[in-house]
């Protein structure tokens, strides 16, 4: 159900995946992406939107139960 090269969603991909870059998860982010083939977000392919979100919001768990403790 990922919609065909939605820029809203690479958006919000861009987006999570800099504040989490931020929070000093770079590896991890660059690995979410190289998993799915691309060399960056903007190479992503459409149909990798919705793993590559799901993937940044775990990690965005993380970080936020990280921060919490």
């Amino acid at each position: 159900t990922a919609p065909a090269s939605d820029p809203a969603t690479l958006d919000k991909i861009r987006d999570l995946a800099r504040s989490l870059i931020v929070h000093g998860k770079r590896a991890e982010v660059q690995q979410i992406i190289k998993s799915t083939g691309a060399t960056s977000i903007s190479k992503l392919p459409p149909e990798s939107y919705t793993t590559v979100w799901g993937e940044l919001l775990k990690l965005k768990d993380e970080v936020d139960a990280d921060a919490s403790n």
